[in-house]
């Protein structure tokens, strides 16, 4: 714990975001936990509106042109639509 001028006592270690805690298993827990985007970087606005784009374009869309939407790389953009496509053939979409 750090004071900064005010006197405000602010956390200054490096650690993951857990804004919930379950008080059976005594753990910090994110939304993210259990889903296809648990250790994605991308956040979870970009995924949303990649799979938006992926149900409502009637044409397949590229990952170079996803890349350019999103405003990520395109290895990122192919591993994205990598992994909703894997996600929705398992669920039968």
């Amino acid at each position: 714990m750090a004071a900064d001028v005010l006197g405000v006592v602010t956390c200054i270690a490096k650690h993951l975001e857990m804004p919930y805690f379950c008080c059976e298993c005594k753990r910090y827990f994110s939304v993210k936990i259990g889903t296809v985007t648990e250790h994605s970087k991308i956040s979870c606005q970009k995924w949303a509106v990649a799979i938006y784009l992926l149900a409502t374009r009637p044409t397949e869309i590229s990952n170079v042109q996803l890349g350019r939407d999103l405003g990520i790389k395109q290895i990122s953009a192919w591993l994205l639509l990598y992994n909703i496509r894997v996600v929705a053939y398992h669920c039968g979409a």
